[in-house]
Order: C-alpha cells, then structure tokens, then sequence
C-alpha cells in the first residue's frame, strides 16, 4: 500500500491525477475533430478522375479520395458520386451525408468537359451543405484548457453507417459488355428482354437490337439504340447490313449499307447505296449513290449525287451540294451556300454572300449578249446568250463562262474570266452543188473594270483576246483567227 506524507503530498497526488484526466479528454475531443476524408465515386463516361477529386477537395475544403465502389476508404466523412452521359447530355450528382443521409441532383451537362468538372464540383458543394456545418468545412480550433475539475465526457457517438446509394441505371449489371449476340428477328434473340445490352459481335438474320456495341455487327436491319433510358446508342466499331444501320447516338468507326445508314455524330465512314445521314457533326467520309446529309458541321469529303450539310470545311463533290458556310470547295453543276471561302466549280455556284446579277454588253466579235453572273463572295460562273453578224449572216448561240473577282471597295472591282460560245447560223451557205451551216467557235479570256452606282445598277468595260474558229462544209474547212476583243455592258 502505497503511503503519502502529509497533506502537501497528498496534494500534488491530486494535482497529477487531474492533470492526467484533462490531458486525456481534450486528447478524445481533438480526435472526434479532426477532418475526415470524403470518398468519390465516377460513373458513365469516362471524365478526368483526378481534376474531378482535385476540384470537388477545394470547393469542400476537405480531402477527397477516389474509389471504384461507395465503401471506400474513410467513407464516414460521406460519398459523392457523379454520373455524366455524354450522349444524353446528362450530369448527375449524389452526396450521401452520415447525418442527413442522401441527395441527389441532375442537370443538363455542358460539352466541355472542364465545364462539367466545374459543374460536378459546385454541385456536390452545393449538396453537402445540408449536413451540419462541422462535417463539411474544417471545425474552429479548441481554446486551450484551464486547470479546473471537469466531470468526465462522454464518448462521441459513433457515426451511423452510410446507406450505399443506388448505382445509376446504365451502369447497372445490364451494361455488362456481352461477347456474342444472335439474332434472327428481334426478340427472337439471345439477348431477348435485354435490348440495351452491350455487345462486343452481333449477328442477326433479319433484324437486331442492341443498346450499345464494341466490336462488330452484321445482319440485315442493324440497331444501336436506347430502349427505357438504358443503353447509350454508340456504336465503336463496324456496321455491315444487306438493308439499314442506325445509331442513335455517336458512331466511332464503320457503317456499310445497301439502302441507308443514320447516326447521331460520326466520326469515320458512312457508305451506302441509298442514303447516308449523321444528325450531329461528322468527321471524315461519307459517299453515296443518292444523298448524303449532316445535320452539324462537316469535316473531310461528301461524296454524292446530292450532299447536304451544315457548315463545311472540306469538299462537296456531286450534282448538286447544299451548304451553309464553306471553307474549301464545292464541285458540282449546282453549288448553294451561304458564303463560300474557297473555290466552287459547277454549271450554278450560289450564295448569299455573292448573289445573281443578270447582265447585258456588246463587244466586237459578238455584238450583243445577255447572260446572269452566279456569284460567290470570290468567283462567279456564268451562262450566256450570244448574237453575231459575219460573214454576210446572223449567227446565234450560247456559252459559259468562270471568273473570278477582286474587290477594290464596296462600289469598284475588277473582274477576269474564261469563257467560250459556240455560234449557229441558220441561213445555209452553198458550195457547188451542196449547202450547209456554218458555225462559229470563240473561246476569250476576258478582263474587266466595274463601277457599282447603286446596290442594283452597275456598269462595266474591258478588253480581251478572242480565239475565232469558223467551221464550214461540215466542219471539213476550218478557219482560225485570233484578235482582241473589246466591250461594255451594265450589270444588275
């Protein structure tokens, strides 16, 4: 048995077990303080993991962890998740609180993905707020203790556990990626009743329906699509059909097809015999024997009897090609847009930008011609009439001509161009006892000054070199010429 000398020790025995009692309850409290980490979790498409983390830790004030499941490391502190559909363009936002329990948001996703980083951060910011303030910013520091007697402190409550919150649909165990899938005509299928399944090959007689594919798909009727807010609708790989593929959201590789192929975006090839359509941006190929069309922008070569797109930067080659702004060319016999920057080449090239101007001159080697300039911001063509007297006979006919412009200022230009016309007359010549037609062929290169006098009205003059090819006795006396040509006209 321990002894203790009077009351002096007896005293500082007291003093010492007191001070052992604080120590240890402010030691408890600091720790119940201390700030613990909040798990994150990623869902749907992919999204830079560690900005995420790193954006959602500064707006918190906390630390953040990345897990693949919500029954991460330090999950106490609570669990954000966030779910990001790019082709639904969807952004959802869970925070699942150890006080309040679990809130959610969606909204609209932006298409930047720092946008939605951003987004994502603020959001779970937002949402954490409904826990108590200690949980979710750093707790004020402890003042420090005073020697005076404390009664003993309970121990803080331990927090209750996280629910774990319920994994967003498309990531359920439907999206688990499938190797194969046969098909006659759905649902007559492998993958009957699961029609937003994920598939790596598919093969199908008839008619198949899949709600994403990786990989390879061959059949007669192919379709990527949702079905019940499952699925993404992408297609990453080949699509070969006897008939139609479709894709309801992006197509990141092939479609082959018969009749038609339709996607959202697309990035790579689109050929069918038919009719090939992308309703968002295409980057890439697309040919057809009938029409192409884009609903976005379009980036690499349309080939086609007709193309239709949104703005351009690459080439349109058909009949006919329908654009909105253009960087680069337009071949065709009718080109419309709205403003080219480039080269357009066809029989009609027109565009806002550039408009049609009906114009009326008389030069010396055809005395009068009417034609319409098809204008661009930079070129034009030009089909004319033409009317002539030589040769003690009327000759008529037509022609064409493609030029270009050099804008001085808003009223004066100069214009050059390259044009030919093939002249018939109609009174018949006679040589011995045989008559016949004779025509008259000029090809010109031409150059010219205009002054625009008012927003309709403008008049113009200039000289050129005209090559004359007269044809007799069926063309078996030809006779050539070469001389300047000069002339004036006004222009509408």
């Amino acid at each position: 048995m321990l002894r203790f000398g009077g009351a002096r020790h007896r005293a500082r025995a007291l003093l010492f077990f007191f001070s052992l009692l604080v120590g240890l309850v402010v030691t408890r409290i600091a720790r119940a303080d201390e700030p613990v980490a909040v798990v994150l979790v990623v869902h749907g498409d992919d999204l830079p993991r560690e900005k995420l983390r790193d954006a959602i830790a500064r707006e918190l004030h906390r630390v953040v962890v990345l897990s693949d499941t919500p029954h991460g490391p330090a999950s106490s502190g609570g669990i954000v998740t966030v779910t990001y559909r790019r082709s639904a363009g969807e952004l959802a936002v869970t925070w699942d609180g150890p006080k309040r329990g679990t809130v959610s948001r969606i909204i609209a996703a932006r298409k930047s993905e720092a946008d939605v980083v951003q987004d994502a951060s603020l959001l779970a910011a937002n949402l954490a707020q409904t826990e108590p303030d200690e949980l979710v910013a750093p707790a004020a520091a402890l003042p420090v203790p005073v020697p005076v007697p404390v009664p003993d402190l309970p121990a803080p409550a331990a927090p209750a556990p996280s629910p774990t919150p319920s994994p967003p649909a498309a990531d359920a165990p439907d999206r688990h990626l499938a190797e194969v899938n046969v098909a006659f005509l759905y649902p007559f299928a492998m993958n009957a009743g699961k029609p937003w399944q994920a598939v790596s090959f598919d093969f199908n007689l008839l008619h198949s329906r899949i709600g994403e594919l990786e990989g390879f798909q061959l059949g007669g009727v192919n379709l990527v699509t949702h079905t019940a807010g499952r699925g993404t609708g992408n297609v990453t790989g080949v699509q070969l059909a006897y008939a139609m593929n479709i894709a309801a959201a992006k197509v990141e590789g092939v479609q082959l097809a018969m009749l038609a192929n339709v996607a959202g975006p697309v990035e790579g090839w689109q050929y069918a015999f038919g009719f090939n359509r992308a309703s968002g941006d295409f980057d890439g190929i697309q040919s057809a024997w009938g029409v192409n069309s884009v609903g976005g922008r379009m980036s690499g070569l349309q080939l086609a009897s007709i193309n239709a797109s949104g703005d351009v930067r690459g080439l349109q080659f058909g009949f006919v090609n329908v654009a909105k702004k253009v960087d680069g060319a337009m071949i065709g016999l009718i080109n419309v847009a709205d403003d080219v920057d480039g080269v357009p080449f066809g029989i009609a090239s027109i565009t806002k930008t550039g408009g049609v101007h009906p114009a009326a001159w008389s030069s010396s080697t055809t005395f009068a011609n009417a034609g319409v300039r098809l204008a661009t911001r930079h070129t034009y063509t030009m089909p004319m009439f033409n009317y002539h007297h030589a040769y003690d006979r009327d000759f008529y006919g037509a022609g064409f001509a493609i030029g270009g412009r050099i804008q001085i200022d808003e009223a004066r230009h100069i214009d050059t161009d390259l044009g030919v016309s093939w002249l018939y007359a109609p009174e018949r010549s006679a040589f011995g006892q045989d008559s016949y037609h004779q025509h008259l062929v000029q090809p010109k290169l031409r150059a010219m000054f205009g002054w625009r006098f008012a927003e309709h009205f403008g008049a113009f003059a200039g000289a050129g070199l005209v090559t004359q090819v007269r044809l007799e006795r069926d063309s078996k006396e030809v006779t050539i010429r070469v001389g300047p040509d000069f002339f004036a006209g006004i222009e509408l």
